[in-house]
């Protein structure tokens, strides 16, 4: 796995299994020695990795739905004429940048996004995807670093309505195996504490206006770049 795998795919897989950690390794029988922890090791090895899998998926429909609702891809919202979340003068020498590294470009004009938004913004989707195609090398440390961070949180997102399920069955779970006498009262408690947790985590923290941060945080990076390809002409 490479960072961005590790950050924006196992760490929502394991913020989402998280609850059913302390059942997988309190509940199997004869764990005494370190070599006892492999059975519970592959179990949750094997969910992380079932859950990697498709957290990427989910993440991505969740972004399309939130896409539509903050009216399109946030790198094109930024570079939109009508837009003025970046200046005038930085968007001019953003635009000037991208003519000269795409010479059959034609940017379109306020006019042209008045009167067909939805076309303007696949030229600038274009510009988006030749940015990112790009600027995956060493020198772009901190895009890199901003990508992984908005990967993470669209695909904890994404695994939010799994998540809140898997802490809420949890509960009932920790309850019955210590009144089985399967748990201890401590060790119970702790994984009541850890799903309650979990649901006011993905319940009041993981929601659509963090997502909207980070997505907005990593456009604004991408389009930074542009001005590093200005100074390397200069």
């Amino acid at each position: 796995m490479d960072s961005y795998q590790l950050k924006a795919g196992l760490t929502p897989a394991i913020v989402t299994l998280l609850p059913l950690f302390p059942i997988l390794f309190y509940c199997v029988p004869g764990i005494n020695t370190i070599t006892d922890f492999a059975f519970p090791i592959i179990i949750i090895s094997a969910l992380l990795y079932i859950l990697a899998s498709i957290c990427r998926t989910l993440g991505r429909d969740k972004e399309k739905k939130v896409f539509k609702s903050w009216g399109g891809k946030p790198t094109s919202v930024l570079l939109r004429q009508t837009n003025t979340i970046i200046d005038c003068q930085t968007k001019t020498r953003y635009y000037s940048v991208i003519l000269h590294l795409l010479p059959d470009l034609r940017l379109p004009t306020k006019s042209d996004e008045e009167a067909n938004l939805e076309k303007c913004d696949e030229i600038y989707d274009s510009v988006s995807k030749y940015l990112r195609a790009n600027t995956r090398g060493a020198e772009h440390q901190l895009l890199k670093c901003e990508n992984e961070d908005y990967g993470m949180w669209r695909n904890i997102y994404g695994l939010k309505c799994i998540s809140i399920w898997i802490a809420a069955l949890a509960i009932p779970i920790y309850v019955t195996l210590m009144i089985l006498g399967v748990m201890t009262y401590p060790f119970s408690c702790f994984g009541i504490a850890l799903s309650l947790c979990e649901i006011a985590f993905q319940s009041f923290v993981v929601r659509e206006r963090i997502i909207k941060i980070h997505a907005f945080r990593y456009a604004e990076r991408l389009l930074e770049t542009l001005d590093a390809n200005n100074n390397k002409q200069l």
